[in-house]
């Protein structure tokens, strides 16, 4: 027996169901399945919630009226939504692959906070993103000559 799942980012996966192994159900099935599939494909560990730390090596510092920016990026949608601590964006993913990562044309609200001085160049930057590296928790985000422009914690 096959039979075809969708998971929860781009593409699917066909199953073979053995019968006689000590699978319980099809729930299983898929579950095993997207195991397999999350070892194999290291991008999808992007699918979740950022929360930003640095801009440009520097430690962001935030008053209380700040909000932290953040970053969600939805690997099934191929779209990415989020605050720049004032104002909420999205927008879609263009170039994702195992070193790149590169947002298409961003929408945003247009609130004026007290305060821009991170929403502002945080927007600056987000523009110039390139490539990605992921280290446990972390993703750095870098523009196309290796400059590191964010330094993301994941919170999700």
């Amino acid at each position: 027996m096959q039979f075809n799942t969708v998971l929860p980012w781009p593409g699917s996966v066909r199953v073979r169901y053995d019968p006689d192994s000590q699978l319980a159900d099809r729930s299983t099935v898929e579950i095993a399945a997207w195991l397999k599939v999350l070892v194999r494909d290291p991008r999808l560990r992007l699918n979740d919630i950022w929360a930003l730390e640095k801009i440009q090596g520097e430690i962001i510092t935030l008053n209380d009226q700040q909000a932290r920016p953040r970053l969600e990026i939805n690997l099934h949608k191929m779209q990415v939504t989020g605050t720049d601590g004032c104002n909420n964006y999205s927008g879609g993913i263009k170039v994702l692959d195992a070193e790149r990562l590169q947002f298409g044309s961003m929408a945003s609200t247009r609130k004026l906070c007290p305060d821009m001085a991170v929403a502002n160049q945080f927007n600056v930057q987000m523009v110039k993103a390139h490539r990605y590296v992921l280290e446990e928790l972390k993703l750095h985000l870098f523009d196309a000559q290796g400059n590191e422009l964010f330094v993301f914690q994941k919170i999700d």
